[in-house]
């Protein structure tokens, strides 16, 4: 069974990044889990996951005039899939 959280909030600099991968971290212990960042005006998922180097974000995939795939921009970490 697939089961979906959503972390949100209308306003910046509430914790929601930082409480994703750390849901995500513990979640993976067990399960296996994908985390994605889809703030595509002020993504950081990239930075706290260490993935500054990425070749492609979720926001470069929307962007894109190409067919693109999500696996493009999927990345394993701390035991978990993260789509930045």
């Amino acid at each position: 069974m697939v089961e979906a959280f959503a972390v949100a909030s209308g306003k910046g600099g509430t914790g929601k990044t930082t409480t994703t991968l750390a849901l995500g971290m513990a979640l993976a212990e067990r399960h296996d889990v994908t985390v994605v960042d889809a703030d595509t005006g002020m993504a950081n998922l990239l930075f706290h996951a260490g993935l500054d180097d990425a070749d492609a974000t979720l926001h470069d995939l929307l962007l894109s005039d190409r067919e693109a795939s999500v696996a493009d921009a999927t990345y394993d970490r701390f035991g978990l899939s993260v789509v930045p």
